[in-house]
């Protein structure tokens, strides 16, 4: 688990169970695209998931979203209003991307 919060034990381990169950590791390209971006273990920003609501509810969840029309969605895309400090996050995550995706 690559959280900075801290957990009683009952739950850490909760955490860490369904971590094992759930550790595939995303092979196709609709496997890369449909991968949930938040608290992921493989898009890490020091070492670190990360988790941001306010993108979360622009609609913001996969790496697919991150994309439209073949175009990184910073790149203007006036369906999408996103704040400066917004886009230069989402630049933060797409360089975290694993390269081999």
């Amino acid at each position: 688990m690559k959280l900075k919060t801290h957990f009683p034990k009952y739950y850490k381990d909760s955490f860490d169970t369904w971590s094992g169950s759930n550790s595939r590791t995303p092979v196709t390209f609709n496997d890369v695209m449909n991968e949930i971006i938040w608290n992921n273990r493989f898009i890490c920003i020091d070492k670190t998931s990360v988790y941001r609501g306010d993108l979360v509810n622009l609609g913001i969840m996969k790496v697919g979203d991150l994309i439209t029309d073949n175009n990184l969605i910073l790149q203007e895309n006036p369906s999408v209003q996103i704040s400066p400090e917004q886009c230069f996050f989402i630049m933060g995550v797409v360089h975290a991307l694993p390269s081999d995706w």
